[in-house]
């Protein structure tokens, strides 16, 4: 793991456990970019993917769950 990576992971795992690979799903894997990118354009990133497959599980807007 480069420290892109590790970045991305931490940034986004406060979130939830599984933030980080919604995220990465929604930008086709580019985390740079995702990491490029603040909280709310994130969210709509994620919401627009999750629209895009027919996934309503609201992931974008970053519930916190308990995991």
């Amino acid at each position: 793991m480069d420290e892109g990576q590790r970045q991305h992971y931490e940034r986004f795992r406060k979130v939830s456990i599984h933030y980080p690979r919604y995220v990465l799903d929604a930008y086709g894997g580019d985390f740079r970019r995702a990491m490029a990118h603040n909280d709310e354009q994130v969210a709509m990133t994620i919401a627009a993917w999750e629209r895009q497959h027919g996934i309503g599980e609201g992931h974008a807007a970053g519930e916190r769950k308990a995991d």
